[in-house]
């Protein structure tokens, strides 16, 4: 489905976004190596603000994942993932300043919160405050799904899909109000979330859709053996009590925090930091980059070309803000 093209308001999971960068393949000669993904980055912002012209904008990046809430309620939250590379983390803080100095006013980290609760939270307030706004998630993280409503979208960045309740069901087989209940029942492996032991994704369906909620389906147990056409079912209400406290673990650790306290970013500011793209790139920190022709070699990278990163450093137009 198309994007509304009037006030829509798009919030970036930067952190997904840094981490793509980081391990890109793409090569730039003679181009520092911690320097290299924020450009890829910038760029990916650039083809963002000029395809889809938002009228508002905001980047979230994740904390220290070993501070995040999370990890106090499910201790072996995201461990199965290995420890991240701290030259990474490093970049964070610089990725942040460059987002700023491309336009993003409303750039945002939490050290107790990943990226996603601080995009609900904004999500939250903004159509608190706005009620004619359209909120775009841009990430590949299923957990967003959950925030989808009739206000609300969700765009994968590399494939631009755009996912509206409708297309949330038909991906996951349940609507976005029962997203973190089918990830309670089986599992995220992404994020080291093991589920109930023998309920996969088309389990886990099955119950829903057949008891409505994961609540209900916990007070209602007892029907759960004369579910039809379901593998197990004798078994199931059995291996379902055995995990009970297993999956009110799992559905606390799915639940986004959308209560975050944020101040919502301003329009993209029309008041860029220079006339050259370069000026951009050095108020972020990367100041090893020099010279005009290198610039534009590192906007030759594949899939994006120079004329989207460009045009977004030279627009001039001038926006009001509702909120």
């Amino acid at each position: 489905m198309p994007v509304p093209t009037e006030n829509c308001f798009f919030i970036l999971d930067a952190t997904s976004f840094l981490y793509r960068s980081y391990y890109s393949k793409y090569q730039l000669n003679d181009y520092e190596e911690t320097d290299r993904p924020l450009l890829l980055l910038g760029k990916e912002f650039a083809q963002i603000m000029t395809q889809h012209n938002p009228a508002y904008v905001a980047a979230a990046f994740d904390g220290p994942r070993d501070q995040v809430f999370r990890r106090d309620l499910f201790p072996a939250y995201k461990r199965n993932r290995g420890a991240q590379p701290p030259e990474l983390l490093a970049l964070v803080p610089r990725a942040m300043a460059y987002l700023e100095a491309l336009g993003c006013r409303g750039v945002f980290r939490s050290n107790r919160h990943e990226g996603d609760d601080l995009m609900g939270s904004l999500s939250h307030m903004a159509k608190a405050v706005a009620p004619d706004v359209t909120v775009v998630l841009v990430t590949e993280d299923k957990d967003m799904f959950s925030l989808v409503d009739d206000r609300t979208l969700v765009m994968h960045p590399r494939t631009l899909e755009v996912f509206d309740a409708a297309r949330v069901e038909a991906k996951l087989g349940v609507p976005p109000s029962l997203v973190g209940d089918l990830l309670s029942l089986a599992g995220d492996p992404v994020d080291g979330i093991p589920g109930v032991k023998g309920v996969g994704p088309q389990t886990a369906v099955r119950l829903l859709r057949a008891f409505g909620s994961l609540d209900n389906l916990y007070a209602n147990l007892e029907d759960v053996a004369a579910l039809p056409n379901l593998r197990g079912a004798k078994t199931l209400a059995a291996k379902l009590t055995q995990q009970k406290e297993d999956v009110r673990v799992y559905r606390s650790v799915v639940a986004l925090a959308c209560d975050v306290a944020l101040q919502l970013p301003r329009a993209p500011d029309p008041r860029w930091p220079g006339t050259s793209p370069l000026d951009g790139l050095r108020y972020g920190g990367v100041d090893e980059i020099e010279g005009e022709s290198l610039l534009l070699e590192a906007m030759g990278a594949p899939g994006i070309g120079r004329g989207p990163f460009l045009k977004l450093l030279r627009h001039q137009r001038q926006r009001s803000v509702p909120f």
